[in-house]
C-alpha cells in the first residue's frame, strides 16, 4: 500500500530542506573560511581535510536546494539527492556518536553541532523525497 502525502506534508518538507541547505551552505562558509584564516597556522595538517569537508557540504546544500526547487530539474536529481542524504545520515550519526564516546580532552563541541545538522538536514530531504513520491 502507498502513502499519499497531501501539500502541506510537501510545504513542510520543502522549507525544513530549505532551511537545512542554507544552515549546510552556511556551515561549509565557515569552515571554508576557517580552512584558510585558521588552520593554516595552528592545524597545517589538517587543512586539506577541512577544505574537502567544507566542498562536500556546499555540493549537499546546492543538490538540496535543487532538489527542492520548483520547475524542471534533471531527472537523475531525486537518485543523487537520495543516496547523499543517506550518506549525509550516515556521516552526521558517525560524528554525533565519536564525540558522545570521546574524551573530555578529545571532545569538540562544534562537531557535535554539526554532525547533528547534518544528520538532521539528510533526514528533511528523504523525508521531502518520500512525500513527493520521488
Amino acid at each position: 500500500m502507498r502513502r499519499e502525502w497531501g501539500p502541506r506534508a510537501r510545504r513542510l518538507t520543502r522549507g525544513a530542506v530549505t532551511v537545512a541547505a542554507i544552515g549546510t551552505l552556511a556551515l561549509a562558509a565557515w569552515l571554508g573560511w576557517v580552512s584558510v584564516t585558521v588552520l593554516p597556522t595552528h592545524d597545517p595538517d589538517h587543512v586539506a581535510m577541512w577544505r574537502k569537508v567544507a566542498l562536500g557540504l556546499a555540493a549537499y546544500g546546492a543538490l538540496s536546494l535543487a532538489t527542492v526547487g520548483r520547475g524542471p530539474r534533471p531527472a537523475w536529481i531525486e537518485s543523487v539527492a537520495r543516496i547523499a542524504s543517506v550518506a549525509a545520515c550516515g556521516a552526521g550519526a558517525t560524528v554525533v556518536a565519536s564525540m558522545l564516546q570521546a574524551s573530555p580532552q578529545r571532545f569538540e563541541g562544534y562537531l557535535l553541532i554539526l554532525g547533528a545538522w547534518i544528520f538532521l538536514h539528510g533526514v528533511a530531504l528523504l523525508a521531502h523525497l518520500a512525500t513527493t513520491g520521488a
